[in-house]
């Protein structure tokens, strides 16, 4: 039998082709998980924000401090 270079390329795109289709299903559900866990994080992040913007109460007014002195006084 012949071999050409021809046939070595498409011999090779055959087992390529095979690799591809039997870990494409293992790069799809690796994909979808990683998605799965993206989304937890942000969903958290979020759920902490909204938690933390509860928890701060905006009634609560912060205690003014007393205006600085000023440094030269004018007198009058």
């Amino acid at each position: 039998m012949l071999v050409t270079l021809d046939t070595c390329f498409a011999t090779c795109d055959a087992a390529y082709r095979n690799y591809l289709e039997h870990v494409a299903g293992l790069i799809v559900e690796w994909t979808q998980q990683e998605e799965a866990k993206y989304q937890a994080a942000l969903l958290a992040a979020e759920v902490g924000a909204v938690d933390r913007a509860k928890t701060a109460s905006p009634d609560k007014k912060k205690a003014r401090s007393p205006k600085p002195a000023t440094r030269y006084r004018t007198c009058l």
